[in-house]
């Protein structure tokens, strides 16, 4: 007798569905997992940009690009003893042989960018405030 019985193809047919249905979920969920690495990745674009924007001097808060939504805070940066850290020996030069006496303190900048699943991307820096005494 030649061939497979009907139990043996019913056996074969059951072990191939169940190594399809793993390697379903195995690259589905890859698939996902770089889709939400793309939208991490915009996000951070997103935020790179709002922050160039504040370095050419934009005063922001928030706002929208595409379907996120962003929001800026500045705050003052505190150092572990808990006060406003003073930068109080620097002096930047205004004209050859001259110095200008100015007052500095570090702010902390926190650009975060979200998008309708309310998933979060958080941006922080510190930038240098320079106020004449």
């Amino acid at each position: 007798m030649r061939g497979f019985t009907l139990l043996e193809s019913l056996v074969a047919l059951v072990v191939l569905s169940l190594i399809l249905t793993a390697s379903y979920r195995i690259f589905g969920g890859g698939l996902l997992g770089v889709g939400r690495e793309e939208q991490r990745v915009q996000m951070a674009l997103i935020a790179d940009g709002v922050m160039e924007r504040i370095r050419l001097g934009e005063d922001l808060d928030r706002g929208a690009t595409g379907t996120y939504r962003w929001s800026v805070s500045r705050t003052p940066f505190e150092t572990s003893a808990g006060g406003v850290n003073r930068i109080s020996d620097l002096t930047l030069g205004s004209r050859a042989g001259e110095e200008d006496e100015l007052a500095r303190s570090l702010d902390e900048i926190v650009i975060t960018v979200s998008n309708r699943a309310d998933d979060n991307f958080e941006m922080r820096t510190l930038v240098l405030v320079v106020e004449p005494e």
